[in-house]
């Protein structure tokens, strides 16, 4: 049995998720000649709270010493030095398969059979946490960027289809050898999918909408919606309104999983589409708007995915 087959078989997954998440961001194993590996990370002052996240959740399952303060000097820093807490562990004979399959002597590489057995939302989280970031602009998600540049162009080519075929997100490579969505339903979808993971102490790497006040919004609206060709409506505007019953029910569903109906609705997007003229009340308008702040998508969309739902037809 081969070392991936000895981890997956005998060791929790979900900690093989966290590691790994740990492993393809800031976690490293030592190695060094006549001892034995151990694991290690660290992580700025600022993010000290993400450290000792990892510590707890880890803990559980290793030999692990609490984190320690660190104070490094370094002459390119204007004041002259950083700081950082870090956690390294006891031995273990986990560490010593890990080294096998991360490490080619003492470089790192990606394990392409065990990282993709293992990629989750959980491991995706932690990975995002560690070298993931989200540029924003007010409150517009513009791109999120993960940290690849020490991996190889392999390497990179197979995170980048690893995550296309197991969420359906289409990351570019930029000129520093990155991964970055730029897409807004894919960001959003990115989110969505890493939220449920995401510790107190990295609410930056998150989109925090502003409440909305459903007295800000007009008492009624006309405005024009453009559907798919397929769908007809005799009475657009009360027909619509009825299916806008749905709303927030189809939101509790797509939400969790916008990276999985991401795809399908992209698919629509060039399709013909047919224009309605209606006229949408305070309450209608106060849950679409909701459902495309949380989702990108726009308002025909919206309906559409109601209609479908209403028809048994939303999976």
């Amino acid at each position: 049995m081969n070392h991936t087959d000895l981890l997956l078989c005998n060791y929790d997954h979900k900690l093989l998720e966290m590691l790994t998440g740990k492993l393809l961001g800031d976690g490293n194993i030592i190695i060094q000649k006549n001892r034995k590996p151990r694991f290690r990370f660290g992580h700025s002052i600022k993010d000290r709270d993400w450290c000792v996240h990892c510590y707890q959740k880890l803990a559980c399952f290793l030999p692990l010493n609490p984190p320690k303060y660190r104070r490094v000097i370094d002459s390119r820093i204007k004041r002259g030095f950083s700081e950082l807490y870090y956690v390294q562990s006891k031995t273990a004979p986990i560490y010593v398969h890990l080294k096998e399959i991360w490490y080619n002597n003492t470089v790192k590489v990606i394990p392409k059979e065990f990282v993709e057995k293992l990629m989750t939302p959980l491991s995706l989280a932690w990975w995002y946490q560690d070298d993931g970031h989200l540029k924003m602009k007010g409150n517009i998600p513009q791109k999120i960027i993960l940290s690849t540049e020490s991996f190889s162009q392999e390497e990179i080519l197979f995170l980048h289809n690893l995550l296309l075929n197991k969420f359906h997100l289409n990351f570019s490579t930029d000129n520093n050898k990155r991964l970055v969505l730029y897409n807004r339903r894919s960001i959003l979808a990115f989110l969505s999918l890493v939220r449920p993971y995401l510790s107190k102490g990295m609410k930056r790497k998150d989109i925090y909408l502003e409440n909305l006040k459903k007295e800000d919004l007009p008492l009624k609206k006309r405005t024009t919606v453009y559907l798919l060709e397929r769908i007809v409506f005799n009475k657009p505007t009360a027909e619509i309104r009825k299916i806008c019953n749905s709303l927030p029910e189809v939101l509790s569903i797509i939400e969790p999983k916008l990276h999985h109906f991401l795809n399908m609705v992209e698919k629509k997007r060039d399709l013909p589409r047919k224009p309605y003229q209606i006229e949408l009340k305070r309450e209608e308008l106060f849950h679409l708007t909701i459902f495309q702040q949380k989702t990108g998508y726009t308002m025909g969309e919206i309906i559409e995915l109601c209609y479908e739902y209403l028809n048994g037809r939303l999976q």
